[in-house]
């Protein structure tokens, strides 16, 4: 069972890099991946390399003071030139979103 299991995911791992495409735009380099969103829109994703490599931290959980917690899609930790930055993806992007992620920017851990 093993065997047809790692079988599965071999023929997986190369129908998902046959499938993906990479494009250089500017610095950064853009994933398109066959994966589709709730619109029927493929998922891309962009990434940037720094000269360490490239460096985030996925689904952070942050407890507040009042004791909820918070989570955040990514965390970029900081480097030289900037400071750590906490990022929160917006699903559905409108007016009141997007008031909201401003509204938050500058939160003080």
């Amino acid at each position: 069972m093993i065997q047809n299991i790692q079988r599965l995911m071999d023929s997986y791992h190369v129908w998902l890099k046959d499938k993906s495409v990479l494009r250089q735009i500017d610095q950064w380099v853009e994933i398109t991946t066959p994966y589709l969103d709730r619109h029927n829109d493929y998922i891309q994703i962009y990434a940037k390399q720094a000269n360490c490599g490239i460096r985030y931290t996925p689904k952070v959980k942050f407890t507040g003071k009042s004791g909820y917690d918070h989570l955040f899609d990514f965390v970029i930790p900081k480097s030289r030139q900037q400071p750590e930055r906490i990022i929160q993806a917006i699903n559905r992007p409108n007016a009141v979103h997007s008031a909201r992620a401003f509204r938050n920017q500058a939160v003080v851990r």
